[in-house]
């Protein structure tokens, strides 16, 4: 099982070649506002893998490194305030 996988300041990535997704694996339940910000991105949830995933394809690569920008700012500013 080849998997390519790095963690960051908001959750865990995981690009599981064998499964053909992009998985964003979180410490619990994401709030609302990031859960909008997954979903605009093409993100589903996946219960039976306990990840927001999509199709792992170039797009998704670059939608993640979007996603993971929004998220660290939304991190920033709600520490900040």
């Amino acid at each position: 099982q080849e998997q390519n996988e790095y963690k960051n300041e908001v959750c865990q990535v995981i690009e599981n070649t064998e499964l053909m997704r992009i998985q964003l694996i979180f410490d619990g339940k994401p709030d609302v506002e990031t859960r909008d910000i997954l979903k605009s991105h093409g993100f589903k949830w996946s219960p039976n893998n306990t990840a927001w995933q999509r199709q792992l394809t170039n797009n998704a690569r670059y939608d993640t490194k979007q996603v993971i920008k929004l998220l660290e700012k939304q991190n920033t500013q709600t520490i900040a305030s």
